[in-house]
C-alpha cells in the first residue's frame, strides 16, 4: 500500500469493528488517514448493498479491499464486480477473530498476496493470525512472471498467452531463464530483487548461456530480435517488449500525421526499437495541440505529456541547438531536453533530424 492507496475495510460483527480499528490504526502510519474507510451494515445500505457498493469501487483506481468476515459473504459480495484478473484490485479476507489472512482476489498482479502477509503481520501480536495462499505459482516456491513484467513495463494485456504459459510452467516446477537487452536501463535495486526472488528464474547476462538454458526462454526486449544476440543463436524463445522507451519530439507547424509517422518509423528503425516499446511521447508546452503529436499517441496508444519551457532549460546546454527554434520557442531544442527530462538518460543527446521532426530516445530506469 502506498499514499495513493485507497483502503475500504468491511466489517459486520463487533468483533469484526474491533478488528478493524485495529487494523485503521496501524495501516495509518504507511498511507493517509483520510483514504482508510471502514463500512458496516448501515454504511453499505446507504451505498445500496454490499454488490452495488462493490461494483463502484471495482471501477476506481488503488482500491484495496478487505473483508472482516466470512469468506462467503464476501464471495458473493464481490461476484457481479469482477472483470478481469488483471485489473481487478486486491482483496483480503480476514475472520472475525484474527485467525486466517486469506488473499481471494489479484493475488499477483495487485500484489493481495504480498498484501496478505503484511496485514497478517501487522496484526500481531494482538491477533495470532496466520497468512492463507492459494495460487499455484507460489506453493510452489516462485511468485509468478506478473511482478516481474510489470517492473519491466510489459504491457499485460497485450501478453496474457505468455503469463498463462510462464505461470502453468513455473506451477508445475519448470524454469525459465531470461535475457535482458542490453539497452533496457535496469536499476540494481530492480536486477537484485528479481535475481534473489526464485530459483526457478534463471538471469543470464550471456546469449549464448541462455540459448543453453534447459527450459522456457524469455527475451525483454525495446529492439527488434535478433539485432542484439550473437551470431548463431537460433533457439526457440519467447519475447516481451518493455514500455520503457520515451521519445522527446518537436516538429514543424502542422506538420501532415503520415509524414510524422514515417519519420517516427525511420528514427525507431535507425536504432533498432520497436514501437510497442514506446512508453510515451514527449515536447515542449508550446506543441500541445499539435495533430500529429496527439493523433500519433493515440495511434500507438501511448501517454503524450508537454512540458513548460522552465523544466526544460535547465538541460538547454546539454544539447545542440538552434537559433530559429530559441527564436520560436524560447529554447534552442525541445526533443533532447523534453526526453532527458522524463528520463535522465544520456542516449537522449544523439537527436535525429527528418523533414520538420527531430526525435531523441530515452530509456526510463526501471
Amino acid at each position: 500500500m502506498n499514499s495513493e492507496s485507497k483502503v475500504v475495510i468491511i466489517a459486520f460483527s463487533q468483533k469484526g469493528h474491533t478488528l478493524a480499528r485495529c487494523l485503521q490504526k496501524k495501516i495509518d502510519a504507511e498511507i493517509h488517514p483520510k483514504n482508510i474507510r471502514i463500512m458496516g451494515t448501515q454504511d453499505l445500505k446507504e451505498a445500496g448493498g454490499l454488490q452495488a457498493c462493490m461494483v463502484n469501487y471495482f471501477k476506481q483506481d488503488h482500491v484495496v479491499i478487505l473483508f472482516i468476515c466470512a469468506v462467503g459473504i464476501a464471495v458473493r459480495g464481490i461476484s457481479k464486480a469482477l472483470n478481469d484478473k488483471l485489473t481487478d484490485p486486491p482483496v483480503i479476507v480476514i475472520d472475525d477473530h484474527g485467525h486466517f489472512v486469506i488473499s481471494l482476489l489479484s493475488g499477483h498482479v495487485g500484489g493481495g498476496n504480498a498484501l496478505a502477509q503484511s496485514l497478517s503481520d501487522l496484526l500481531k501480536p494482538e491477533y495470532k493470525s496466520q497468512v492463507v495462499i492459494t495460487t499455484a505459482t507460489d506453493l510452489a516456491g516462485s511468485q509468478g512472471i506478473e511482478p516481474l513484467f510489470t517492473a519491466f513495463k510489459i504491457n499485460l494485456q497485450t501478453h496474457r498467452p505468455l503469463i498463462k504459459k510462464y505461470n502453468l510452467n513455473l506451477a508445475d516446477g519448470g524454469t525459465i531463464g531470461v535475457y535482458i537487452d542490453p539497452k533496457i536501463r535496469v536499476s540494481d535495486q530492480t536486477r537484485q530483487h528479481f535475481i534473489g526472488q526464485s530459483n526457478q528464474w534463471v538471469f543470464y547476462t550471456s546469449t549464448g548461456q541462455w540459448s543453453a538454458h534447459k527450459g522456457l526462454k524469455l527475451l525483454i526486449t525495446l529492439r527488434r530480435p535478433p539485432c542484439f544476440l550473437d551470431e548463431g543463436t537460433t533457439t526457440s524463445y519467447d519475447c516481451a517488449v518493455s514500455q520503457s522507451l520515451v521519445v522527446g519530439t518537436g516538429c514543424k507547424k502542422n506538420l501532415p500525421q503520415a509524414l510524422y509517422q514515417k519519420n517516427l518509423t525511420e528514427a525507431l528503425r535507425t536504432h533498432d526499437y520497436l514501437s510497442e516499446s514506446i512508453h510515451q511521447l514527449v515536447s515542449i508546452q508550446l506543441k500541445k495541440e499539435e495533430k500529429c503529436l496527439l493523433a500519433t499517441a493515440e495511434a500507438l496508444q501511448v501517454e503524450c505529456s508537454f512540458f513548460s519551457i522552465q523544466s526544460l532549460l535547465p538541460y538547454e546546454t546539454h544539447f545542440k541547438g538552434s537559433d530559429f527554434v530559441k527564436k520560436t520557442t524560447g529554447i534552442a531544442a525541445v526533443a533532447g531536453p523534453s526526453a532527458y527530462h522524463l528520463t535522465h538518460d544520456t542516449d537522449c543527446y544523439d537527436t535525429l533530424k527528418y523533414q520538420g521532426t527531430t526525435f531523441a530516445f530515452g530509456r526510463i530506469l526501471l
